[in-house]
């Protein structure tokens, strides 16, 4: 396969030298049909090399990742999501085998033959994907495999909206008196906070269950009310409103709802119920920066890894009914941040200068946030290393991360810039030693950002 690799790289590069301009209308056409075949089905033959990979090794051994999609991410440089979906597909559409070590056919085999053959993009893929994942509960196998092999043919000819709408009469044709059991609810449910934009904001979406959306509506019917919980009126929150108060409420029904929502919760984090989470309480965490507060500008992070705008900052530390857990490391001398050998766990206080410091995970690639972050001892803390419990020693990563670093191949150290992870044997990817996802503002304010990179 290397050498075919090879050659088509070659003919690639055939193709880009090619001059287009001198290729009639038609001629034009039938080269986008043809490389759009191409593109069709080179994720085919992903998806075998992904499925053998699998059969024969770990990411662990690999690359020194928890799983499959981080190792894929960290080896292509991919996003997160398109990394899971290519895990995905590949799991869907790979071949397989079972307990005993027999080899099986792909979970969706119409939909894996239609995308060898080129006929098929990666959105129609996506679309039986869905298709398999929403099947209800207790429809015969013989008829799943009969209504995919019908779906993949039909995909060839429809576009991937045209071909959602299939799916849906299909699905429909199996539950039409619409009797959905617990399982298929269970299954469907779900809520989905997205990335934020440069703007802050992210996009909510979900599916909710009837108690669910029981909840939400009782919890909601006063505090989504108009007249309640104005932003720019505080005394509208968690008391009567008045006529006026309703009559002056310019909101849209979908703007109380986040404003009433964000009460009830903000009341919830302040009633201490929720106790503490890795040893400090479960309030909101915040990193900021000492100039920013002063210049009333910039932005601060949150121990879940958001950002957030110093103006919300200080309206926090301003409002009465909230109680954020803030934290400004200026002059912090006065904690006890060194406990040697006295103490095995990071104090809280350890905890929470080590997320001024790292932000979240130490280990490059990685984005877990603080709030899911364990403290490591850079130096092993049992006999014979004997390690000190002291805040240069010690450095934020996930679970997973840590299960890597206990198999070797890396030592972590903190260095002028930070906590530096350095492999024991050849690094081919290039990566930086530290990670920069929680810290962006230290490369990008640097000029030798270029020479950040270790050599192979």
């Amino acid at each position: 396969m290397p050498g075919a690799c090879g050659d088509l790289l070659d003919a690639l590069s055939g193709l880009t030298a090619c001059d287009v301009e001198a290729l009639s209308p038609r001629e034009m056409v039938a080269a986008l049909e043809s490389l759009q075949r191409v593109r069709n089905a080179l994720p085919a033959i992903e998806h075998r090399l992904l499925a053998a990979l699998q059969r024969q090794s770990t990411p662990a051994e690999l690359g020194d990742a928890p799983t499959w999609a981080v190792w894929l991410r960290d080896l292509l440089l991919l996003s997160s999501a398109e990394a899971r979906r290519r895990v995905d597909h590949a799991r869907a559409l790979g071949t397989r085998t079972s307990l005993t070590g027999q080899p099986l056919g792909p979970e969706l085999p119409a939909t894996a033959a239609a995308q060898a053959d080129g006929l098929i993009t990666e959105a129609h893929v996506a679309v039986m994907a869905d298709f398999a994942a929403r099947i209800p509960a207790g429809v015969d196998p013989h008829e799943i495999a009969e209504a995919e092999a019908n779906l993949a043919e039909l995909a060839a000819a429809f576009t991937p909206e045209e071909l959602r709408t299939l799916v849906t009469k299909q699905l429909y044709c199996w539950n039409q008196d619409g009797q959905f059991s617990d399982a298929d609810r269970a299954k469907k449910r779900g809520i989905v906070i997205g990335r934020q934009g440069a703007d802050g904001m992210s996009r909510l979406a979900g599916w909710l269950t009837p108690a669910m959306r029981a909840t939400w509506e009782a919890a909601l019917k006063k505090e989504a009310a108009p007249g309640h919980n104005l932003p720019e009126n505080p005394t509208t929150v968690g008391s009567e409103t008045t006529e006026d108060q309703i009559t002056a409420d310019k909101r849209t029904p979908a703007q109380r709802h986040h404003d009433g929502l964000q009460a009830l919760l903000t009341a919830f984090l302040a009633s201490d119920v929720l106790g503490t989470h890795r040893g400090l309480p479960v309030k909101l965490i915040i990193r900021a920066d000492l100039a920013d507060l002063e210049a009333r500008a910039g932005h601060a992070l949150t121990s879940s890894g958001s950002m957030l705008p110093i103006s919300d900052v200080v309206a926090l530390l301003d409002a009465k009914q909230a109680h954020p857990y803030l934290a400004i490391f200026h002059g912090a001398k006065s904690l006890q941040l060194n406990e040697g050998r006295s103490k095995r766990i990071a104090t809280a206080a350890q905890r929470l200068m080590l997320f001024a410091r790292d932000g979240g995970s130490t280990r490059p690639g990685s984005i877990t946030p603080f709030d899911h972050c364990e403290v490591n001892h850079n130096i092993k803390w049992a006999a014979p290393h004997n390690g000190p419990t002291d805040i240069d020693k010690l450095s934020l990563m996930s679970g997973p991360d840590n299960r890597i670093l206990e198999k070797g191949g890396y030592t972590v150290t903190l260095s002028n810039r930070g906590i530096e992870w350095r492999p024991s044997r050849r690094n081919t990817r290039r990566r930086p030693p530290r990670n920069y996802y929680f810290n962006p503002h230290h490369i990008l304010k640097r000029t030798d950002a270029a020479d950040d990179t270790d050599p192979p």
